[in-house]
């Protein structure tokens, strides 16, 4: 199977979920043999298709832009869903994102007073891709040219925000990686740590951390999958 290229399309959002179990890890895909592609494995089969997903932010985890000399905004959900898609020639992924649910400047207790983000906070279509020929760390950046989101930051009604910015673009690109890609499971985690963040945010130098549980949609709700070299 061709290396798999994922495209993300998106809006910044934010979501709790529980109650999902995970299933029982396997070795390896029983019909991937290891190479220098990675593929996508569905109940312990090489897949072709479409395979809708869900992904939501992990309860009790950071969900924040923070930017040298600049602000940092924290919020408390996040919800993404989309659809794989798997052929023998590429593997796409088309992603809803939004970021809300209180999002906050959360540099000191006056910015929280005074300082209000508009939500939601959206992507613009993101692409991302694995790194070689790993299937642990997968590289996001916009579709078309460098723009993920553009954010807001208000006045609250009668306090002045020191971070009053109308429309200010976050730009770049961004690594993140999945816990244990190679099992067959019903969620995966991906993660999204700051030192893999090369973004800036109204110019300013700027770091993302995100950590989001990722599990297969409605018909296929319940079954285990992952990433595998092919």
């Amino acid at each position: 199977m061709s290396r798999i290229r994922l495209i993300l399309i998106g809006l910044f959002a934010m979501f709790m979920l529980s109650g999902v179990a995970t299933a029982s890890a396997q070795a390896e895909c029983p019909d991937a043999v290891p190479g220098e592609d990675v593929a996508l494995c569905k109940n312990g089969v090489e897949q072709e298709g479409l395979f809708p997903f869900l992904s939501f932010k992990t309860p009790n985890t950071s969900s924040k832009l923070e930017v040298e000399a600049g602000p940092s905004i924290t919020c408390q959900e996040a919800l993404d869903h989309g659809t794989i898609h798997a052929s023998n020639s590429s593997l796409l992924i088309l992603l809803l994102l939004k970021f809300h649910g209180e999002c906050l400047v959360t540099n000191t207790a006056e910015t929280k007073a005074n300082c209000e983000v508009a939500e939601p906070i959206s992507t613009n279509e993101i692409h991302g891709s694995f790194d070689g020929d790993n299937p642990l760390l997968i590289l996001f950046r916009p579709l078309t040219g460098n723009v993920f989101a553009n954010v807001t930051i208000n006045n609250k009604p009668g306090k002045t925000c020191i971070f009053k910015i109308a429309g200010a673009k976050v730009t770049g690109e961004q690594d993140c990686h999945w816990m244990d890609p190679e099992s067959l499971l019903v969620l995966h985690l991906l993660l999204c740590p700051p030192g893999g963040s090369k973004l800036e945010f109204a110019g300013k130098k700027a770091f993302f951390e995100l950590t989001e549980e990722v599990h297969l949609g409605p018909p296929f709700l319940g079954q285990t999958w992952g990433f595998y070299l092919s």
